[in-house]
């Protein structure tokens, strides 16, 4: 469970990851304490050389940055210096960057399938290509820059900071080791980054994927051709396929950044182009499902405690610190209380999800089996199909050699005899071709059968999913249409509280009543003569307006002994006090008038 924070205007909750230029947390937009929407926070790094210029750059990017609005880019939405805080806010998706995806990966032992590395590859390009269509340029991509969610849709964040990324990353040699395998080395030699170069690493990334290796060496680039001639499948079941010919002619371009693709655009409609061939069948679900396999029960868990933040009340978290902002920590009784919440929670989700995965993986291996079971059949329905071929070569020859021993023989009962010999090792042959045929037959009908079968399974699977789309759109629609519901409400329900504040202005309440009581600004000391011979203490009321003036004045109690002298001080005293003047008694921040207490003593 995260250690809630406040930085700025955002509620700070768990950390998603490490880079070597920022710590990158899951943030809260609460205006008023009340969960709005998530965001990616970037709490960037001041240590760094260069820091400060590199943050400045970042600022004449937002402008331009900011205005894209593309499915597959993340929108940054705010940058920030706070106090020793650099800070840049990107839009959030529940889900995990494919840094993290390829080690988790790697860990696992379930790789990348090519149509999985396909759909990211293409996403990628088109996030880059709508990119620079708006201006906004590249120059640095790296799998931390990529981001793909438990709904399989990927998005391209750092358009705030790669563009500058490269100046930062010469001035502290040290972190050129963290983005060597899939940026090129003209980068860090003080060539520009552009399109040519976001190819280029996107085709390592590509290699990567696909093989599970890195395609630099050393921080160099190799031999293309060669290096792709012995790369290998890392999701290969026997270890030793080589990259498919297309996709491999693919990055022998990609890669090549003197002869190759020119700009993103182009290599996005060759990727395109391939996944539209037919050859292969990337989807969005199969990507989820793939997301959801490899991080198995932290994708329910995670989705509940998201659910959680967004019905927690965050108005105790702001405390204003005159124009700065504190930061202040949940309490831990809260927290600990959302831990409990959490374990429940997940608990009861987790154990239904965790069957649901074993029944989604079971039915997983049982299509694989089918497939390996007929691709058998198929390989035995071809050993047959070889098998009569065989047989019928053979009977050819033998019936051409027996031909010619017959014409051999001049006898004529011996040729007979031969003749008859020959038709019936022709018939016995022909039977034994005929059997062949018959158990060819049965395989490739059963076979069959099994496409048959599969092919409808695969049907009623497509049709689930997509009624399962079409309910989630339907739901989606719903709560959407609920949310505004709330909105419009919240919206009617401030507006009567702000005509209900005006038309208390001016009232008169107790001064018991008020949130803030009226505090003296200006007072004028009552002019006593002498000659009076007044001594004692005067009780009074003052009435004072919702502008802070005293608009009546009445003796409570005047002095003890009642003579002329008395009764003239007590008239300097009532119209010294009707010339104070206040702050205005202010209540749920409307001024009010009151009634308020006030003793002189003279």
């Amino acid at each position: 469970m995260a250690d809630y924070q406040v930085l700025g205007n955002y509620v700070v909750s768990e950390k998603i990851k490490e880079t070597p230029l920022a710590s990158v947390y899951r943030g809260i937009v609460a205006p008023d304490g009340k969960f709005e929407k998530f965001v990616v926070i970037n709490r960037l790094k001041p240590e760094l050389n260069g820091f400060h210029d590199f943050f400045k750059a970042l600022g004449g990017q937002f402008k331009n940055a900011s205005k894209l609005s593309g499915s597959s880019v993340a929108t940054p939405l705010d940058i920030q210096e706070l106090e020793e805080d650099y800070v840049t806010v990107y839009q959030f998706d529940d889900g995990r960057f494919l840094d993290d995806v390829i080690r988790r990966s790697t860990d696992e032992g379930f790789p990348f399938s090519m149509d999985h590395v396909l759909l990211i590859a293409s996403k990628t390009t088109a996030a880059l290509a709508y990119s620079y269509s708006k201006g906004i340029t590249n120059g640095f991509l790296v799998p931390s820059s990529v981001h793909i969610s438990f709904e399989g849709d990927v998005k391209l964040y750092d358009s705030l900071s790669a563009p500058h990324t490269a100046g930062l990353v010469k001035a502290n040699p040290e972190l050129i080791s963290h983005y060597a395998d899939y940026v090129h080395p003209d980068i860090f030699n003080g060539v520009k980054g552009g399109e040519i170069y976001d190819v280029f690493s996107i085709g390592a990334i590509i290699f990567k994927l696909l093989t599970g290796k890195s395609f630099m060496e050393g921080g160099e680039v190799p031999d293309v051709a060669q290096k792709l001639e012995h790369a290998v499948l890392g999701s290969s079941s026997f270890g030793d396929e080589p990259i498919p010919e297309d996709i491999r002619e693919i990055l022998q371009k990609a890669l090549d950044i003197n002869g190759g693709y020119k700009t993103v655009g182009e290599f996005n409609e060759v990727l395109e182009n391939l996944i539209f061939s037919g050859d292969y069948s990337p989807t969005t679900f199969n990507l989820a499902f793939f997301m959801h396999s490899l991080y198995r029960e932290e994708s329910e868990q995670s989705a509940k405690h998201l659910d959680l933040e967004k019905t927690a009340n965050y108005a105790g978290y702001f405390v204003q610190m005159g124009e700065g902002v504190e930061i202040k920590k949940m309490p831990k009784g809260l927290i600990f209380g959302l831990i409990a919440a959490v374990i429940v929670v997940a608990s009861i989700g987790g154990y239904f999800f965790v069957q649901k995965q074993k029944a989604d993986r079971a039915a997983e291996l049982a299509r694989q089996e089918q497939m390996q079971q007929l691709q058998k059949q198929k390989e035995l329905e071809q050993q047959k199909q070889q098998e009569i071929e065989d047989m019928k070569k053979q009977m050819q020859d033998q019936m051409a050699q027996m031909m010619a021993e017959v014409e051999k023989e001049a006898d004529k009962r011996t040729k007979e005899e031969l003749m008859r010999r020959a038709k019936a090792e022709q018939e016995r042959q022909m039977e034994e071709i005929r059997k062949a045929e018959e158990q060819r037959q049965k395989i490739e009908t059963e076979r069959k059968k099994q496409e048959e079968l599969l092919a409808a399974q695969k049907a009623e699977e497509e049709k689930k999913q997509r009624e399962a789309e079409e309910q989630k759109k339907k739901d989606e629609e719903e709560k959407q249409r609920l949310a505004d519901l709330e909105q419009q409400k919240k919206l009617e329900e401030e507006k009567q509280k702000e005509q209900e504040k005006k038309s208390m202005r001016g009232q008169l309440v107790g001064l018991s009543e008020v949130d803030v009581e009226p505090k003296l600004i200006y007072q004028e000391k009552p002019k006593i003569n002498s000659a009076w011979r007044a001594k004692g203490t005067f009780t009074l009321t003052a009435l004072i307006d919702e502008n802070g003036n005293t608009t009546d004045v009445k003796v409570i109690k005047g002095l003890q002994s009642v003579t002329r002298g008395s009764k003239l001080a007590e008239r300097a005293v009532v119209e010294s006090v009707r010339k104070w003047k206040y702050t205005p008694a202010l209540k749920e921040g409307v001024a009010v008038k009151v009634w308020v207490t006030v003793r002189i003593s003279i």
